[in-house]
């Protein structure tokens, strides 16, 4: 982060919290679902994707480990929802048109 802020981009934080992914792990669903997502093939991403289990409860659906004392992976997949959200946040604030498909 500290990097990023040296090179005077932006830092946003983004809790991991259930208020904060629910609906930003159904922006992604929905965007897969309706293949307006794309990925690139990555492997790294595709393992922890598999890696990831929903939990739906009160507070909504997000992903998490399927048991906590997995050695797999899902920190890619967290980002990339993440990165969805921020991206989606973006072209509303900035009034931009949006664009049909988002590449991972």
């Amino acid at each position: 982060m500290e990097v990023l802020l040296d090179d005077r981009l932006p830092i946003v934080a983004f809790p991991q919290t259930a208020t904060r992914m629910s609906p930003a792990t159904t922006r992604m669903y929905e965007g897969v679902y309706n293949k307006t997502i794309t990925q690139d093939g990555d492997v790294r991403l595709a393992r922890h994707v598999a890696g990831a289990v929903l939990k739906v409860d009160n507070r909504g659906s997000r992903i998490v480990k399927e048991s906590r004392g997995t050695s797999r992976k899902i920190d890619a997949a967290v980002c990339a929802i993440m990165s969805l959200d921020r991206a989606a946040y973006h072209q509303t604030e900035m009034k931009k048109p949006p664009k049909q498909v988002y590449a991972f």
